[in-house]
């Protein structure tokens, strides 16, 4: 994911998480994500999210030119901790309003 993604005000568009670097599967145990979380900062709208095996999206619309916005996600993964609690991640990316 880049540094920083350019979104264009007047998109209403999902934006990708890809998850597959952080769930280092096996054949005998494959890690997949249970569930995603995204947060949005105020001043943008979540249209949506949905994930799949190892990638995640979000719907995102009401970005405003030359603002900068950090989105947050938080993943639930298919395996447990030493204790038996599940393993979390948690992921952080900047998006900046910019009129194309």
């Amino acid at each position: 994911m880049p540094a920083v993604i350019v979104f264009d005000p007047g998109d209403v568009a999902p934006v990708e998480i890809d998850w597959a670097d952080a769930l280092n599967s096996t054949e005998q145990q494959p890690v997949t994500l249970q569930a995603v979380v995204h947060t949005l900062p105020s001043g943008l709208t979540k249209v949506g999210e949905t994930f799949s095996d190892d990638k995640s999206y979000v719907g995102i619309s009401g970005a405003v030119h030359g603002s900068l916005y950090d989105v947050e996600a938080q993943a639930t993964l298919s395996i447990t901790n030493p204790d038996g609690t599940p393993q979390i991640l948690n992921r952080q990316f900047r998006l900046r309003g910019w009129n194309s």
